[in-house]
């Protein structure tokens, strides 16, 4: 259950399932939390290498065949990065290709 505005993605601290009574202000923690999966999902920095992952959690759908879906401007610790993917079925079988700009 969801105390505030559908759709704010703001996260309340703590609620009653009684409606009556009134939750605690909401954590910002829990206001990214949605958003740094998501940057995760789409690119993820290994916090003990200098090793960045790019579409490692990618969901099956976004890459069946004719499917495309790009990152912009996505920050890292090295600078700015920007892929798009681009799925497709040929003669040879089933293909992702990817355009990466890194940071200068």
């Amino acid at each position: 259950a969801h105390t505030y505005t559908r759709g704010t993605w703001t996260t309340p601290e703590a609620t009653s399932p009684d409606r009556d009574i009134a939750s605690t202000d909401y954590v910002a923690a829990g206001v990214v939390t949605s958003p740094t999966y998501l940057k995760w999902m789409l690119l993820f920095e290994e916090p003990d290498s200098k090793t960045v992952w790019v579409g490692k959690a990618t969901p099956r759908d976004w890459l069946l065949p004719g499917e495309s879906f790009a990152v912009s401007e996505a920050t890292t610790r090295y600078g700015r990065v920007s892929y798009k993917m681009r799925a497709q079925s040929g003669p040879n079988g089933y293909m992702v290709t990817a355009n990466v700009t890194l940071p200068q």
